[in-house]
């Protein structure tokens, strides 16, 4: 049969967008396709590490951009299916995954994104990963397919709970196995808190604990268990039925078969039919008298299970940073290479602006999720205090942020491909439903600035987390990097100052200001890890990241009515696309270039500079 229309395709030749030469966010290579991404890392790994990594990522990046990402678009069609009984009618509570799901589970964690430093090979030929170089590995991850990324963070937190709360004895025969980097060897991680009388209300747990001959049995249901049908489960139960709330909680880990290898009295009563993450299967369990390990002190259960989310929402915080770079990657991609009107998508003005944002956001919040990264390993290394309030105040901020931006991105990755975005052929509709959980997963987005309030009210988390920040500002080189200094130092006075008038306020006024102190505490950090990302990037000769920091900062400082928004605002940003989107490095005369483009004057951008004197600010 003969063609109606001849062939179509996409094509970049009139771009001026480096992404003009990929075809899609899919069949490439993540880590080489990211130079953003190799940079960070120098801000945060020696030259050793870095030297040693460099091979481990393009590995993992190549087959994220390519198998990986192909195998998820299948099971994300087709799912899993819960077997609930066998042919005699016995309970077996199985669920019969797609090969294609195992294959990629096994697969990253093999690979060592959980076990890496308790692999005695791995350390003897490559040596231990830092935190950060575990984030870069789940964010790239996180690109091809969020789902998989639930099983890592479930697997960090039981990671967690064993080493620094469980006996002894406890620790050597589950760890081993919840490390493992050997698929015959590995037990999978589920982890459960909400109730249906519950959900984020973990005090209302009706689960109960009790001792019966030398064994803690739990009686009771789970509302909503991520990876359901994992080997252990973590979860909470009453073992004090006469103290209400979170105080009368212990902390258990529920084994899918008991010590002598009997099925254990464990159901799953059915499986989510869920939005998105279809990859990870989400469901309803019944403990009937089921055999589970207490961990710990029985009386401090919510105290090892807030500790564990903390480090959850870090994680979970790390696959939403890579939707979003997906998303930018897909947006990116086809605006370069669609033509519309005579011109391909990216020349016009809008688009520019648009995908420029889109940028800056995403370097802003890659640059927080790395400083909270570094926290982490910094609290892995030494085990401060100062270090772990550092990490406990940062992962809420975090985990925010990305989850409501990662929202934001693959929305605006479906409505810049237009129709085609709309279509799972082109890969966003996938981004879309996955990103929405991220708001939820783990503490809900309101849960989350709650809990940085809690942070700062209870623990003046704030106060290592903008110390640290004034000390990094204080040692910037470049100059462009020290421009952006004051503006950094104000928001660290804004933030202080925002959270000494909430701290008088009324509980209610608190709650309700909680998400807007979260927006500006995380604009504040983010700032000041553009700046030093800044200040390394131009020590190469590089100025991009100096530009975006100015950007980030312009928009921070900008105070527009939405009549001045129209008639004021932006005026010759379009015009920074070629510059920021292009393959060369930004020289210093095209920075200096970019900044003469703006407006400066107060009147756009809002600036005090009242509280400006002589290069600080006046607190």
């Amino acid at each position: 049969m003969s063609n109606l229309f001849p062939d179509y395709e996409l094509n970049g030749r009139d771009s001026p967008s480096a992404h003009r030469r990929y075809e899609a966010g899919r069949g490439l290579d993540y880590y080489d396709a990211d130079p953003n991404l190799r940079s960070v890392l120098e801000v945060h790994l020696d030259r050793a590490t870095l030297g040693w990594a460099e091979e481990r990522l393009r590995t993992l990046g190549e087959r994220c951009g390519t198998e990986i990402v192909g195998h998820a678009d299948v099971y994300d069609r087709v799912g899993h299916e819960l077997v609930r009984y066998d042919r005699f009618g016995r309970d077996v509570s199985r669920v019969a995954y797609h090969p294609d799901w195992s294959a990629n589970l096994d697969e990253v964690f093999d690979f060592g994104l959980v076990g890496w430093n308790h692999d005695a090979d791995r350390l003897a030929r490559y040596g231990r990963a830092p935190a950060t170089l575990l984030t870069a590995f789940d964010y790239l991850v996180g690109q091809a397919d969020m789902a998989l990324c639930c099983p890592v963070e479930l697997a960090h937190g039981a990671v967690v709970v064993l080493e620094r709360f469980a006996d002894p004895d406890l620790r050597a025969r589950l760890l081993p196995a919840v490390v493992a980097t050997t698929a015959d060897a590995r037990l999978q991680v589920a982890q459960v808190a909400t109730e249906i009388t519950g959900g984020s209300d973990v005090g209302s747990t009706r689960t109960v604990a009790r001792r019966e001959d030398g064994r803690w049995l739990l009686r009771g249901e789970k509302w909503f268990a991520s990876n359901v049908g994992a080997d252990l489960i973590v979860t909470l139960a009453r073992v004090d039925p006469e103290t209400p709330g979170t105080r009368g909680l212990g902390l258990f880990i529920v084994p899918r078969q008991r010590r002598d290898g009997t099925p254990n009295r464990v159901s799953i009563r059915r499986l989510k039919d869920k939005l998105g993450t279809i990859g990870v299967p989400t469901g309803e369990l019944i403990f009937d008298d089921a055999e589970a390990e207490l961990v710990g002190d029985p009386a401090r259960g919510f105290a090892y299970m807030a500790e564990m989310l903390n480090h959850t929402r870090y994680w979970n915080a790390v696959g939403s940073v890579g939707i979003m770079r997906r998303a930018f990657l897909e947006a990116a991609v086809y605006t370069a290479r669609r033509p519309s009107f005579g011109a391909m998508l990216d020349s016009f003005p809008m688009m520019r602006e648009r995908l420029i944002w889109l940028q800056v956001d995403l370097a802003a919040t890659t640059a927080l999720l790395f400083g909270t990264g570094a926290a982490l390993d910094e609290l892995e290394r030494t085990d401060d205090r100062e270090h772990h309030l550092r990490f406990r105040t940062l992962a809420p901020v975090v985990k925010y942020r990305a989850g409501e931006q990662n929202v934001e991105f693959a929305r605006a990755a479906v409505e810049m491909l237009g129709g085609n975005g709309y279509v799972a052929d082109f890969g966003t509709p996938r981004l879309l439903r996955d990103a929405q959980v991220n708001t939820i997963w783990e503490g809900t987005s309101n849960i989350c600035a709650l809990d940085l309030w809690r942070a700062i009210s209870k623990q003046r988390g704030h106060e290592p987390v903008l110390s640290d920040a004034e000390r990094r500002l204080a040692n910037l080189h470049a100059g462009p990097a020290r421009r952006l200094g004051p503006a950094a130092r104000r928001g660290i006075a804004d933030a202080r100052e925002a959270i000494a008038y909430l701290a008088e306020a009324s509980p209610t006024r608190q709650d309700q200001q909680a998400r807007r102190l979260a927006d500006l505490f995380g604009d504040v950090v983010a700032l000041a890890a553009l700046a030093v990302e800044a200040d390394h990037e131009v020590g190469k000769g590089d100025y991009r990241k100096a530009v975006i920091g100015e950007l980030f900062r312009w928009r921070m400082d900008s105070a527009h009515t939405r009549r001045a928004a129209v008639t004021e605002a932006f005026e010759g940003l379009p015009d920074l696309y070629p510059l920021l989107f292009g393959e060369a490095p930004v020289s210093e005369r095209e920075y200096e270039a970019a900044l003469a483009s703006l407006p400066t004057d107060r009147a756009t951008l809002g600036f005090r500079e009242d509280r400006i004197v002589a290069g600080t600010v006046s607190v």
